[in-house]
């Protein structure tokens, strides 16, 4: 038996593992989706150590977008036609997850 599947059978503090997924891809489908490309500038680190790479530390230049969590970032990141692929996919796997057909499959 998976992993996964055995951790969806137990209660994690009064609720179960399948709940919790639910409950990310919702908050994940949550995320804006832009019109126009959004702005970025460099992060700004202070310290005695330098950066060999300073474009890879960058922060929406939004207040509201730089405000979301991680894994919304994440999705405005990637360009809203490719948000839109991903919340398609989200929606199928969230319709499997909600209705128990993933932990019921047999490998």
């Amino acid at each position: 038996m998976p992993a996964c599947t055995r951790c969806s059978s137990r209660p994690t503090k009064s609720r179960y593992f399948n709940d919790r997924v639910v409950a990310v891809i919702d908050h994940l489908l949550a995320a804006p989706e832009p019109a126009e490309p959004v702005r970025v500038q460099l992060t700004e680190v202070k310290g005695e150590w330098s950066s060999t790479r300073p474009w890879v530390r960058y922060e929406f230049a939004d207040p509201q977008l730089q405000a979301l969590s991680s894994g919304q970032k994440i999705m405005v990141r990637v360009g809203l036609v490719n948000e839109r692929r991903l919340k398609a996919r989200l929606k199928a796997l969230r319709a499997l997850v909600a209705t128990g057909v993933v932990a019921k499959a047999k490998p």
